[in-house]
């Protein structure tokens, strides 16, 4: 076999073994597996749909407008930093969540039983970094069918696990050794589910992702204020939740062209305790 030859039999056979490991897996950029339970099973802020939400031009929707505010005596869950943080790890004491006048910022809020609405935004891909030994953001709406970005930048060791709130399962888990890596997903954001992301490095890091099938959710500001446009006319059930401090629960009449108001306030007792 001349050289020539028996070099382009290596390039043929190594694309050959590439795509043949590859299987149904090769658009995948990393792995998705359901493993044993990690945590026990706790109760979910999302369930899964009565159906699947279909995409329709929405002509002269309306708005939703309100703000999210803590009741009275409630308190925020959550992990405390360790005295002494190992080297690598220089995080700081956690802002509060609450602003002036008891709103809450980070908060979700989406509609619940919405099935028919406007489209999807063209942007798919969801960015959740480690930094100074936390996740950056800490809680994050995501829609189904988006591609979550797992990154670090910290010149520590990651271990970032994905567990499935309502089985306790490890669905995914992202490594990291050094900073400047990146891991995406493009198979775990499949259907509606919320995640709590721990390390299992650094035991007080935890962050939150809530997997939506429709676009009808928001984030609050430092205000505590959120908006969500263009939605079909009619009566609708809207829930806010914040990792810390728990869910609220409320209704809402949607008129064509017209902005509706409401103020949910989340009750003292949080949604879903974080793992340990």
């Amino acid at each position: 076999m001349s050289r020539r030859n028996g070099l382009l039999y290596i390039v043929v056979s190594a694309l050959i073994t590439v795509s043949a490991c590859s299987g149904e897996d090769g658009a995948s950029a990393a792995p998705v597996e359901r493993r044993k339970p990690a945590v026990p099973a706790r109760e979910a802020v999302v369930t899964a749909p009565s159906g699947a939400y279909r995409a329709v031009a929405v002509a002269n929707g309306g708005s939703i407008t309100g703000t999210v505010q803590i009741a009275a005596g409630a308190t925020a869950l959550v992990p405390p930093l360790p005295e002494s943080l190992p080297p690598g790890c220089s995080a700081a004491e956690r802002g509060s969540d609450v602003g002036s006048g008891g709103v809450l910022r980070e908060a979700i809020v989406w509609l619940t039983d919405i099935r028919t609405g406007k489209g999807f935004p063209i942007e798919r891909r969801f960015d959740l970094v480690n930094e100074n030994c936390l996740l950056s953001p800490r809680v994050q709406p995501v829609f189904a069918g988006g591609t979550i970005n797992v990154g670090s930048n910290d010149a520590v060791m990651h271990h970032n696990r994905f567990i499935n709130v309502a089985t306790g399962e490890s669905e995914a888990i992202a490594p990291f050794n050094d900073k400047g890596e990146i891991i995406p997903f493009d198979r775990l954001l499949t259907k509606t589910a919320q995640y709590e992301v721990v390390c299992d490095v650094h035991k007080w890091t935890h962050g939150w992702l809530l997997v939506l099938d429709h676009p009808y959710y928001a984030q609050t500001g430092a205000n505590g204020s959120f908006s969500l446009e263009g939605i079909p006319a009619g009566n609708y059930r809207i829930r806010a939740w914040h990792p810390s401090f728990g869910i609220a629960d409320g209704s809402v009449t949607v008129t064509a062209g017209s902005a509706s108001t409401v103020t949910l306030t989340v009750a003292p007792k949080p949604a879903s305790a974080p793992a340990s």
